[in-house]
């Protein structure tokens, strides 16, 4: 590994990751949640029909972390390294569903929810990964602050 790479990964803090633009205020509307429960319904009938029941738990995690993922990094939506990167993400998570054995037995909610969590934060570290070598984290700062800026500066006026 070179040099550069090990600095940056001794660097990386959670708290970065997960705090970076105001992520600890993320909250879904009650329209979201209707949308998210309409959506794992479809899920798991679409799955039933074809025979694979047992998927419905490792597709919908693994919708659900890469969808978080994208809304927490929603202001670099603009970049197609961005969208590279998520791809690359669901094809990986497809060929891991795909050829994992799902165990059908009962499987605790901490664990799961462990599973998930350890999902996303390995989504998010290498989307922050990517940007640092895309040089594009002044670009998505840039997008966000003028905005708060200028209510500063129209805030000053009056």
């Amino acid at each position: 590994m070179r040099p550069a790479t090990k600095r940056f990964l001794r660097q990386l803090k959670p708290k970065q990751i997960f705090k970076e633009n105001g992520l600890n205020k993320f909250r879904l509307p009650w329209w979201g949640l209707l949308c998210v429960m309409a959506g794992a319904a479809i899920l798991a009938f679409l799955l039933d029909s074809f025979g694979h029941l047992e998927l419905v738990r490792p597709v919908g995690f693994s919708t659900a972390m890469i969808a978080i993922a994208v809304a927490f990094r929603w202001q670099l939506r603009h970049h197609l390294w961005f969208w590279g990167v998520v791809v690359i993400t669901v094809v990986l998570h497809a060929l891991v569903i795909v050829y994992q054995t799902v165990s059908t037995s009962w499987v605790p909610a901490f664990v799961l929810s462990g599973y998930a969590t350890i999902d996303l934060y390995v989504i998010l570290v290498v989307i922050s990964i990517v940007r640092k070598f895309e040089g594009d984290e002044s670009d998505a700062e840039a997008q966000v602050l003028p905005s708060k800026a200028h209510h500063r500066s129209s805030d000053q006026q009056r």
